[in-house]
């Protein structure tokens, strides 16, 4: 029985790695269209723009503590609504410096072979693949809340970079002090 296990273990073991040796490398139209199918880009995007609720509770928390006001006047709205451009430049710069459609197909690339991402396209191709990604949306959407809920907790005790703090600094220093 031993002899037999190690026999079947070597066998296994050498059909492994000769597949692995004739791997195809993926292709880079087949990983394109996985990023296609699989809809990244909107991915990305929908990500993005979920974090429009975060800055807003970010900026109205930063105003608050600073002037400690317990309702916001005309200056402090104004000031949120400064901070909140100010993410949202951050966050538009980032996302134009990123080809999300580049970075997947490299990504794919890298991890896969070019049979597994024909497998992969083929299911997401299939009745079954197709349902998945039209579900996809909802699934994304509650879990970017949810990670949206857990990125404000962290948020609020950790500190922001430096520059954006002296860029708030500056746009909070023309409201009343608190008390």
């Amino acid at each position: 029985m031993t002899k037999y296990a190690k026999s079947f273990l070597f066998t296994c073991i050498l059909s492994q790695s000769i597949a692995t040796a004739f791997a195809t490398p993926a292709q880079l139209d087949t990983a394109q269209k996985i990023v296609q199918l699989t809809q990244l880009e909107n991915e990305f995007n929908t990500n993005v723009s979920n974090l429009q609720s975060m800055y807003i509770s970010q900026a109205t928390k930063l105003v608050t503590d600073y002037t400690n006001h317990q309702t916001l006047t005309a200056a402090d709205n104004q000031a949120i609504e400064k901070i909140i451009q100010l993410f949202n430049k951050n966050t538009a710069t980032i996302a134009k410096s990123v080809d999300v459609k580049q970075v997947g197909s490299e990504i794919y690339r890298q991890n896969y072979t070019e049979e597994e991402l024909q497998a992969y396209k083929k299911f997401l191709e299939s009745p079954e693949g197709l349902s998945i990604i039209k579900k996809m949306p909802t699934f994304s959407s509650n879990f970017n809340q949810a990670i949206t809920q857990k990125t404000q907790m962290v948020s609020t005790q950790q500190n922001m970079t430096e520059k954006t703090n002296q860029e708030i600094g500056q746009i909070l220093s023309v409201l009343p002090k608190g008390k």
